[in-house]
């Protein structure tokens, strides 16, 4: 039906633009200069995982991610969840 159709393209359409944003979140982080990272939205939250060396992400970094995704989504700084993967 009509109503399925306009659904179904809502959702892709949705689902698309979220991709198009992790993808370009993740090419930021990594042209800032961190070794590898993952982006995954759900709703108005995003998850990033950063690959980080033994000493971790200090402040300014991860002020520094967040600013990269706050630039690239709108959301708020409390749904942003950084985790470091050694």
């Amino acid at each position: 039906s009509t109503e399925e159709k306009e659904s179904l393209t809502a959702t892709l359409s949705n689902t698309l633009e979220s991709i198009t944003i992790e993808s370009d979140i993740e090419n930021m982080v990594k042209a800032k200069g961190f070794a590898d990272c993952v982006a995954f939205i759900e709703g108005e939250k995003i998850n990033l995982a950063v690959k980080t060396g033994s000493e971790g992400l200090d402040k300014s970094e991860v002020a520094q991610l967040r600013d990269i995704i706050l630039g690239k989504m709108e959301t708020e700084a409390k749904n942003i969840s950084i985790v470091e993967v050694k």
